[in-house]
């Protein structure tokens, strides 16, 4: 029965972790660059460590209408028993003119977090931190 209750919680030791909170600071510079740093605050609840990854996921919309996805990824972090840790990525591009086709008309900014416990993991999806336009 003990060891029925023990891989239990192995396994559900993904799920005993949760997103805290979602900051984000600009840096705009038109018409040169955008950056966008978004950091991610993890909490574990487990009696385990867990290690928690992902990447932040840029939609745009082009101004040619095409719709393109950009993948900057998060810093692999482990995250102790009752602790937190922050994750950090940055987004950064430069403008282009409205007359090229390839310049970004509108964009919006996801998350997704991949939690890996012992041997089950789960994903958490964070959306829109961050948008201009519609998407």
């Amino acid at each position: 029965m003990l060891i029925l209750v023990a891989s239990g919680y192995i396994l559900a030791t993904p799920y005993l972790v949760e997103v805290i909170n979602v900051y984000h600071s600009i840096d705009q510079r038109i018409p040169e660059y955008f950056k966008l740093t978004v950091a991610i605050e993890i909490r574990n609840y487990a009696l385990l460590d867990v290690t928690v990854e992902g990447a932040l996921v840029l939609h745009c919309t082009l101004m040619s209408g095409l719709k393109k996805d950009i993948i900057y990824p998060v810093e692999r972090r482990v995250v102790k028993p009752h602790s937190s840790e922050t994750l950090e990525a940055t987004i950064f591009f430069t403008f282009t003119t409205p007359e090229k086709p390839e310049a970004i008309y509108t964009y919006s900014v996801d998350a997704v977090i991949v939690v890996r416990g012992v041997l089950t993991s789960r994903i958490i999806e964070v959306k829109s931190i961050y948008y201009v336009g519609e998407e």
